[in-house]
């Protein structure tokens, strides 16, 4: 149940309305669009999860006329160098749609990179896609998220890397800084990477204002990071919050302003940095909040 309040700012919302007299819009007849009209279908996903580190897969590509066989330019943008896009694709005659086969290799798990792919030609289509960018890596295989000791068993899971309750899957995050009180009840889970057993996340569920609260953990030094993550809430007059930890917000490690998970106590003791504004650029609160796991 929620028990906490907004300390730092009122909210403000206002609507503004303009009417418009029908007199004010003339029509015009658009004209006929002419050439191959090519573009990249809404199908085409905007994030490809790879499910190995080398390999290859394919987009597609659509165009409207396909009387004549065509070869289109295309141009590619990056962010790594692992993959090989083509730098055209082929249409044969009376073809509608192509594939692009984007070949890649020696990938990092959990890294993922950012592919722009332009259609290069005078004869895209004025209502298509014509620049299509592409999310795309390997996330590391991952356990199940359990919420209980028995489903991590149950999930083939060594009975002894269990972190979290025996008997209970909920837990108490006390807010201090942006807000203030109890969030009590709150489902935690747990899952961990299955080719290294350093690399583990707890989940809360709900938090905040209803949104999944994914914490990383290292199980042999109990310490406990958070990427930045939306916390749900908006403010009217400073934007979206992100929460993160004191690490990330500084781009180091300071002492006494580390997040930790004491296994015994069942707490985790996280030094929050709660940011807003352009590039989550402005800090509005720090410190330590804390998730008391419940069946400690």
């Amino acid at each position: 149940m929620k028990k906490f309040k907004y300390l730092t700012m009122a909210l403000v919302s206002v609507l503004g309305l303009a009417s418009c007299d029908e007199s004010d819009y003339e029509y015009t007849v658009p004209e006929a669009v002419q050439g191959s009209q090519i573009y990249f279908p809404v199908s085409n996903p905007a994030k490809v999860e790879l499910n190995e580190l080398s390999g290859s897969f394919n987009l597609q590509i659509t165009r409207i006329d396909s009387t004549e066989a065509i070869n289109v330019p295309l141009t590619v943008k990056s962010t790594a160098t692992n993959y090989t896009v083509p730098e055209s694709v082929a249409f044969a005659e009376n073809q509608k749609t192509a594939d692009i086969t984007i070949d890649y290799t020696n990938l990092v798990y959990d890294v993922m990179d950012t592919i722009t792919i332009t259609i290069n030609s005078n004869s895209v289509s004025p209502y298509g896609i014509s620049e299509y960018k592409v999310v795309v890596g390997a996330p590391a295989p991952w356990s199940p998220w359990c919420k209980t000791k028995a489903e991590w068993v149950k999930a083939g899971m060594d009975a002894d890397a269990w972190p979290l309750s025996d008997n209970s899957s909920t837990c108490t995050y006390t807010y201090t800084k942006i807000f203030q009180g109890e969030d009590t009840e709150l489902t935690i889970s747990y899952r961990q990477s299955t080719i290294d057993p350093e690399q583990a996340q707890i989940m809360i569920e709900n938090w905040c204002y209803g949104v999944p609260l994914v914490l990383d953990y290292t199980p042999s030094t109990g310490k406990i990071s958070i990427e930045p993550q939306f916390t749900g809430f908006t403010d009217g007059g400073v934007g979206e919050f992100f929460i993160t930890d004191v690490t990330h917000w500084q781009g180091k490690e300071i002492p006494g302003y580390i997040s930790t998970y004491d296994k015994e106590k069942g707490l985790i003791t996280l030094m929050t940095a709660w940011m807003a504004g352009e590039n989550h650029g402005s800090c509005y609160g720090y410190g330590e909040e804390y998730v008391q796991l419940d069946g400690f």
